[in-house]
């Protein structure tokens, strides 16, 4: 068939043959729409490309709007096509992401052994929807950008366990760090969140927001 290959699946852990798309889906006022559904053709274009120029194309919010991606699409490109396009990013991001904080300007340091080291005592315990969580926020340098806002989070029973710190970020470090863990959650109206990261979506009818998967 046209324009299928192998690829990677993370759902069943290992090779496939078939189409891989990128879709971006429109919300706004509780309305969702399939706003653009691209098929990838690795051959062509990246997926990043292809998100890139999702996000050009879209009409300016008349408010405030968000483009809400997971860590594939977390890079200068998109950070950059979402602010050139009038929107603020939030998603997730790869916990083997350099930044730079205290003590760590020269060189940086991964956010997931930033986290190792840093004392319990500095995270802080916040109930979302019936369950704990300890989260950190770290406002600082990240490669490419000067000043982002990145939370760190652990399931309260899990924290520091191997696989379970997540990292958020969010361009706008104005946003508190809920709205952030919210708002990326709001992302999943086409899926499940992962099991122990079911976070109760913010409703705001102000707000217009574009997720990329």
């Amino acid at each position: 068939m046209e324009k299928c290959s192998f690829h990677n699946s993370h759902l069943k852990k290992k090779t496939v043959y078939g189409h891989q798309i990128v879709l971006a889906l429109l919300s706004c006022d509780g309305l969702v729409l399939p706003y653009c559904i691209e098929i990838y053709d690795k051959n062509n274009m990246s997926k990043i490309a292809i998100a890139s120029n999702i996000i050009k194309s879209l009409p300016s919010p008349v408010n405030k709007g968000y483009v809400l991606c997971d860590s594939w699409y977390s890079c200068k490109e998109i950070f950059g096509a979402s602010t050139e396009s009038g929107y603020t990013y939030i998603g997730a991001i790869k916990t083997n992401r350099v930044i730079y904080p205290n003590g760590h300007e020269r060189l940086g340091a991964k956010l997931n052994r930033y986290a190792r080291s840093l004392n319990k005592e500095v995270f802080g315990l916040v109930t979302v929807k019936d369950k704990q969580y300890y989260i950190y926020n770290y406002v600082g340098k990240l490669n490419d950008m000067k000043k982002v806002s990145i939370v760190l989070s652990y399931p309260k029973d899990s924290f520091r366990k191997e696989g379970c710190l997540k990292a958020f970020i969010s361009l706008d470090t104005s946003v508190s760090i809920l709205d952030i863990l919210n708002h990326y959650i709001d992302r999943w109206v086409i899926g499940v969140p992962r099991k122990g990261y079911l976070i109760h979506p913010v409703k705001d009818r102000s707000k217009k927001k574009v997720r990329t998967l």
